[in-house]
């Protein structure tokens, strides 16, 4: 597309939309024995198609693997891609990778995707009370003037449940990129959850040698 333009990218439609096809007439659909394939796409939102919304939710069926790359979800929008076509496709793709972001409606919309989780504070506060009531003693200037009362202090404990984003969106922008050989990303796992964290998500660290 970067040499040839508009040409390229409608000779890439239309690869890709005879592969998809071909993969949903496959003779072999269904069988535990059909030969995994897969459609990988950078710049994913370049080649994005109306034929996605088909083709994504039974992909697994025909065991087809689609990788879709891109930056940012406004990538798809700009274009003039359906919103309802590009969640549509983004909704039934069961592995999501969320790797350092610095756009804001991206990091919301994956932390939505992250979801929520209920947590418990414990509040503690503390007051002061006098131990006795002041009392005036039997002269003159106690009519006016009371000894200072002792106080204890009370201490009351109580438990706040409430529900907020599992990973919040400026998260993202602390990711580690990858320049001192370390890359951040978190992981969506639909349907499963991962051991270490017991959670459909968990961030992974990939260890990179760094060049010298």
């Amino acid at each position: 597309t970067k040499q040839h333009g508009q040409g390229a990218l409608l000779v890439q439609a239309a690869w890709k939309y005879l592969f998809q096809r071909a993969i949903e007439w496959r003779a072999d659909k269904g069988r535990a024995s059909a030969r995994p394939v897969f459609l990988w796409e950078d710049e994913g939102h370049t080649f994005f198609s109306q034929h996605d919304v088909d083709f994504q939710p039974t992909a697994r069926d025909c065991r087809a693997i689609h990788v879709i790359l891109s930056q940012t979800i406004h990538n798809f929008l700009h274009l003039g891609h359906s919103p309802h076509a590009v969640h549509a496709v983004f909704a039934t793709t069961n592995t999501q990778i969320f790797h350092t972001n610095g756009d804001p409606d991206t990091n919301r919309w994956a932390s939505e995707k992250m979801g929520t989780e209920l947590t418990t504070q414990l509040k503690v506060s503390v007051s002061s009370e006098p131990k006795h009531p002041e009392q005036p003693k039997n002269t003159i200037w106690d009519s006016w003037t009371f000894w200072p009362a002792e106080e204890e202090q009370k201490v009351s404990t109580s438990f706040d449940e409430s529900r907020d984003k599992a990973v919040q969106p400026e998260r993202f922008f602390t990711l580690k990129m990858g320049g001192d050989g370390e890359c951040e990303a978190f992981i969506i796992w639909v349907g499963h959850k991962f051991k270490a964290t017991g959670r459909h998500y968990r961030l992974k660290s990939v260890f990179e040698n760094p060049v010298n």
